[in-house]
């Protein structure tokens, strides 16, 4: 692009001509990053130990926090290995939120390069709606906290194998209604395999889990497939076949309301979840004058809700390189890659119409589902844009 001279408005006198640039991988422009040719682009996930080099070289690192949320689904309709009933006891969820370890993901997966979240409303960027207990982790990593949930439930806990419901029963301390004895601790979690780090989370989780005798079985699955397959509200043939998924996650509204998704008839209600007074509260959130019901945590589904209705996952870091021309060059060229502006949210044109109207209006999410992308077009599902500004 170039300017309009017949413009009879100011110009952006710095900037004669730009151009965008595509690349076909991460690696691609990850090179040209390195060799200064471009001003502006992203910093794929997997580079991220570059920064210093890239700085090195003449660029500055900046960013700032898009506003959506990863998880992964519960199905609380999977008959499976009776899970449906082993799932709807709160203290199950509870003891599977104790055994994932946010900060060390962070460091391990993204470098420090996201963010810890307890709920669909990040801890960043700062929001008036977030829920005051969302601030915080209410279930912090521990083991032995998920083991001593179990075993005060009524399941004999066999850390690295699978621990079984000894006493079944609906009473305070037994396994929870629908829980024969002698059930097993073990269900299967569906995943997309990109980006890499959903792979590597998910895989953590299943570890830490073995550690309290809860075995999960990882299967290895793709975005598409998943939102048209394992879903409880499209896919009924499907209701059995999966216990969780992870297909990404969603971008909130400005008004981060979870009406659509946790309230019982969500037409993006995955797994099923069904709460009548959660659903009383998720309604005042969209429905009375007062825009401070949002902030009740079963309105956004947070983690220290009336139940936490999905697994919460860490909001990576979409990170991006810019370099600005010195204030004296008054003509100069500025290049960028494609996809530049922070996108969390995938129009359904970009992965297949095929997905259910219910999904894409016009073929574009009514709500915005975060895909898990190729490098082409997205770098890392995410919220914070980091970038390098050339000094």
């Amino acid at each position: 692009m170039s300017p309009n001279q017949a413009y009879g408005g100011p110009h952006a006198k710095t900037v004669s001509k730009y151009s965008s640039v595509p690349f076909t991988s991460d690696t691609a422009e990850d090179n040209a990053i390195l060799a200064g040719s471009l001003d502006v682009g992203y910093v794929p996930l997997a580079n991220l130990p570059h920064i210093n080099k890239i700085r090195s070289i003449g660029y500055n690192v900046f960013g700032y926090p898009a506003f959506g949320w990863l998880y992964v689904v519960y199905n609380f309709k999977d008959a499976t290995g009776h899970f449906n009933k082993i799932i709807s006891q709160l203290y199950i969820r509870q003891a599977m939120a104790h055994l994932q370890d946010q900060p060390d993901v962070i460091k391990a997966f993204f470098y420090g390069a996201a963010a810890q979240a307890y709920g669909p409303v990040p801890v960043l960027p700062k929001s008036p709606y977030t829920p005051a207990n969302a601030l915080i982790n209410p279930y912090p990593f521990s083991v032995t906290a998920a083991t001593s949930l179990l075993k005060a439930h009524g399941w004999k806990v066999v850390p690295g194998g699978t621990d079984t419901c000894t006493r079944p029963g609906s009473g305070s301390s037994d396994c929870g209604a629908g829980i024969p004895a002698g059930t097993p601790l073990a269900w299967n979690l569906i995943y997309t395999t990109t980006p890499a780090s959903i792979g590597e989370q998910v895989t953590s989780l299943a570890s830490e889990a073995r550690r309290a005798g809860i075995e999960i079985t990882l299967v290895s699955s793709n975005f598409n497939y998943i939102v048209a397959n394992y879903d409880d509200q499209a896919g009924k043939a499907n209701i059995d076949k999966w216990a969780m998924a992870d297909f990404g996650g969603f971008a909130d509204e400005t008004y981060p309301t979870t009406f659509g998704i946790f309230n019982c008839a969500g037409s993006s209600n995955f797994g099923g979840y069904c709460s009548l007074q959660a659903d009383k509260l998720i309604d005042a959130s969209v429905s009375i004058t007062n825009p401070s019901a949002v902030t009740n945590p079963a309105a956004t589904s947070s983690h220290k809700a009336v139940s936490i209705s999905a697994f919460s996952l860490p909001l990576p870091r979409t990170m991006s390189a810019k370099k600005e021309a010195p204030r004296c060059r008054k003509k100069s060229r500025t290049s960028c890659a494609l996809w530049l502006s922070p996108r969390p949210v995938f129009s359904a044109s970009e992965i297949g119409c095929s997905l259910s109207r219910r999904f894409c209006e016009t073929c574009g999410f009514s709500r915005g589902i975060i895909q898990s992308a190729s490098s082409r077009t997205k770098k890392v599902i995410g919220a914070t844009l980091v970038g390098i500004t050339r000094r």
